[in-house]
Parts: structure tokens; sequence; C-alpha cells
């Protein structure tokens, strides 16, 4: 019998196909993002990051709706190309799946706040965000997946992608209205 961490490790690995695809998309930005960033074009800016979120959040649509039509279908030729070990072990784990398309998603968005971060030179948001994902997974990873097995791992991991993306976009938003602001005060424009 196939250990449980070998088949979520199967399930997982559309996460970083994801990943490789939303960085082709922020990857070209980035030195565009730190030119606007430090001519203080802060409108610019926010429109890049909003075009580019609005692209991750499309791909992340296109992936979910994908999975949802053809998960069942991958999981099980899957299973065929593996050998006969698997058949039967893939195809159940068709909503956990689901769940870790859309986290997949979740964390490309995160990538793109990280990266407006580090731009704004805010490591330590980075950090405080990292640190309490962290947190929450050493508190929420044990008690999910012995509860729920692969669809907790799933559901934790989708929890722990909403909690960054949300964590840098907060800080993100944040740093954003205080650079605008302090640069406004020193004699620079609001625009």
């Amino acid at each position: 019998m196939t250990p449980l961490p070998g088949i979520f490790n199967l399930i997982f690995m559309p996460t970083s196909v994801i990943y490789m695809v939303a960085n082709f998309v922020i990857r070209p930005y980035l030195t565009r993002l730190s030119a606007m960033w430090g001519e203080h074009d802060y409108e610019s800016f926010k429109r890049q990051l909003v075009r580019i979120g609005g692209i991750i959040l499309g791909l992340t649509v296109l992936a979910v709706g994908a999975a949802a039509l053809l998960g069942r279908f991958v999981l099980s030729v899957m299973e065929g190309l593996l050998g006969e070990s698997y058949l039967g072990m893939l195809e159940p784990h068709y909503g956990p799946f689901i769940l870790i398309v859309l986290g997949g998603g979740f964390y490309a968005l995160a990538n793109l706040m990280y990266y407006a971060l580090v731009i704004m030179r805010r490591q330590r948001a980075i950090f405080t965000v990292y640190l309490g994902a962290a947190v929450a997974a050493a508190l929420l990873s044990g008690i999910l997946v012995s509860t729920f097995g692969i669809a907790g791992a799933a559901g934790c991991y989708l929890l722990l992608m909403i909690g960054l993306a949300l964590g840098f976009g907060v800080f993100t938003a944040g740093a954003f209205r205080q650079e605008k602001k302090e640069y406004a005060i020193n004699g620079g424009s609001e625009e």
C-alpha cells in the first residue's frame, strides 16, 4: 500500500506548475515595478500590481475550472501511468486535489505581494507574515491531518496560502499608503 504522504505529493504536483506559470507572469514586470516605485510613480505601480493580480486570478479560475472538469480523469490517468499499485488510490482524492489547485492560486497571489514588499523594502513585514504562517501551520496541520487525512492537509494548505496572500496584501496596502503619504508630506505629489 502506498503511504499517504506519497499520495499527497502526487496530488500536490499541480501547484508547482501554477507557481512556475505565475513566475512567468510576475518576473518580467519586476524591473518595471522597481523603477515605478523608485521614481515615486505610485499610481502606475498600483495599476501594474492590480493588472498582474488580475492575470493570476484569471489563471487560477481557469486552473480550478480545469481541475473540476478534468480532475477525476487526470487522476485516473496518473494511476494508470504509475502502475497497478496506484489503481484506485488517487481518484478518491479529487476534492483535496481541487483545494490544492485553489491553494496554488492563492500562493501565486501571495508571491506577487511578496515581491511588492521586497520592492518596497519591507522585509520585516515579510518576516512577520511568514512567522504567523509558521505558527498557524504548527497549530493547524497536526489537528487537520490527523482528523481528516489528505483532505485535512489540502485544507490546511489552502488556509495557509489564503493567510499568506491576505497578510502580504495587507502589509503591501499599508506600505503603499504610508509611502505615498510620506512622499506628499515631503513635497512630492500624491498623484
